[in-house]
């Protein structure tokens, strides 16, 4: 059945408003689209009209993500109505509440920065499970709050990287999974975004820690195990290597010693024959950096 007369889809939007409606042409097309058959064309048309006016990033990513309409039956307290524009810009197209006049239920939503909300409303706010499309394409679905990610959930960025876990008031809080377009994978705690607590991360260079951060820097207890298999077991201080440590490669040789943020201050330096070398008094703590592949970390 095509939708068509003075309570089109086409009127309805050149109209921007479903208040400027007449009360029977209102009425007419309430009724129209409570029917699942004749609201499945004037949701698809809606949706359409919809990508017209999304600018092409997030057209891009809502006709990859999405199915082509948002069909739900509708309860005793809600119903659908016209697609709503508002004065500041926004669109909005889904289920009300026949009482309150808000926004609720399933809807779908395109603010005045050309971002897409399409899931859950709840008394008017965009909340619970739902998708979030970015002006730039990128996408977050998930737990909302108030428009905010909050609970679980994942964002897939443009820019490559994806994190998948939980969030709260819109940064990465507790426990995730964050990859990177360089290949790092971060896999542990988060508080505010950063990498906080107990957490593995493989590197760029493919070194692989597991141990406690601060602040996005390893920060105390753990273990870096080297791209060619070099091992180092110690505390850390932001970033760097401080207190005693331990430090052995595949061949058997193995340094333990005393760290000052980053420089070797003393130790024992085992040669993969066993032969046992006083550190600094024998060997240089340079040469011990050289032997580890470990000169980065000092200063």
């Amino acid at each position: 059945m095509e939708i068509s007369g003075s309570t089109g889809f086409e009127e309805v939007v050149q109209k921007e408003s479903e208040v400027t409606l007449t009360s029977e042409e209102y009425e007419a097309l309430t009724e129209m689209i409570q029917d699942e058959a004749n609201f499945a064309i004037y949701s698809f048309k809606v949706i359409e009209r919809m990508k017209e006016i999304m600018n092409e990033a997030v057209k891009k990513t809502f006709m990859e993500i999405t199915k082509p309409s948002i069909i739900l039956p509708c309860t005793e307290d809600l119903e659908y109505r016209p697609l709503k524009v508002y004065e500041d810009g926004r669109k909005y197209f889904g289920q009300w509440d026949k009482i309150t006049n808000q926004r609720e239920g399933m809807g779908i939503s395109i603010n005045s920065n050309e971002q897409v909300a399409m899931g859950k409303f709840t008394q008017d706010e965009f909340t619970g499970k739902g998708l979030y499309i970015y002006s730039n394409g990128s996408y977050y679905e998930g737990d909302l709050k108030n428009r905010y990610a909050d609970g679980f959930g994942k964002i897939v960025s443009v820019k490559g990287y994806t994190y998948e876990g939980q969030w709260e008031n819109d940064q990465r809080n507790g426990f995730g999974i964050l990859k990177t377009t360089e290949g790092e994978v971060y896999e542990g705690n988060f508080v505010n975004h950063c990498r906080e607590g107990y957490g593995k991360f493989l590197e760029e260079d493919g070194e692989y820690y597991e141990g406690e951060f601060k602040e996005s820097m390893k920060h105390g207890y753990g273990v870096s195990t080297l791209k060619e298999g070099t091992e180092i077991f110690c505390e850390f201080s932001e970033d760097e290597i401080n207190g005693v440590s331990s430090i052995i490669k595949p061949d058997g040789s193995m340094f333990y010693g005393e760290w000052d943020r980053g420089e070797i201050i003393n130790g024992i330096y085992t040669d993969p024959k066993g032969k046992e070398m006083k550190v600094p008094d024998e060997v240089h703590p340079f040469e011990i950096c050289e032997i580890f592949e470990i000169i980065q970390i000092v200063h």
